[in-house]
Order: C-alpha cells, then structure tokens, then sequence
C-alpha cells in the first residue's frame, strides 16, 4: 500500500510539473542565477600587496620583487595627489583590471604604500 500511495504522489508530482509554465521556470532559473552571481560577488578575494613610488621617474613601470611586494616608477610628482591617481592607474594597468577596484588602505603621503586590489 505504501508503494502505491508513492506511485499516486509521484504521478501527482509529475502532473503538477508539467502544467508550470515555461515562463515560470525560466524565472526561477534567472533567479536561481542572479542568487549565483550575487554570492561570487560578495564571495570577492582581497589581494594586499605592497608598493614602492618613485615619482617623478622618467617612465611609467612596475617592478615586481615578490609576491607582495613591487617597485611602481611614476612620472607625475608628488603634489596633490597626482602621483597616487597615476599608481591607481598604472597598477590597473598591469593587473588588467578596472581602477576603481583598486584602493591605497595606507601610505597617500608616504612613498610606501599598502594597496588593496578586489578581483
């Protein structure tokens, strides 16, 4: 008797499915989809790394001597925050990656600068 009664269920189950409209499952799919976009999003990785400057070089470049530690040579001086949009920039450059996920967390008036990078 219980299998029957698994049977009937199934088949009700069955049924039930077939009468959803398609546009209410390619609904739940966009859902379900923008709730995987959303958690990659908020699931970001952080890389830290340490920076160098030298302004007022004859060449934009970046030297990297480890893993978390580069040499950036910039070109604009030091004044006003010139130098540090020009390392933001660079360094969006050299990773391939949009400026704006990049952020100086410390050094704006320092030399040594600690740079935060999302990906």
């Amino acid at each position: 008797m219980t299998s029957e009664s698994t049977r009937i269920t199934n088949t009700d189950s069955l049924v039930i499915a077939s009468r959803v409209k398609q546009s209410h499952i390619r609904d739940s799919w966009e859902f379900v989809n923008t709730v995987l976009i959303r958690r990659e999003f908020l699931a970001k990785k952080i890389m830290k790394i340490i920076v160098k400057t030298k302004p007022g070089a004859k060449m934009d470049k970046i030297e990297k001597v480890d893993e978390a530690n580069y040499i950036a040579y910039i070109k604009e001086p030091p004044i006003a925050g010139r130098a540090n949009a020009a390392l933001i920039k660079l360094l969006a450059d050299y990773f391939d990656i949009s400026p704006s996920l990049i952020e100086i967390i410390s050094g704006f008036m320092a030399r040594v600068k600690v740079i935060e990078i999302n990906n």
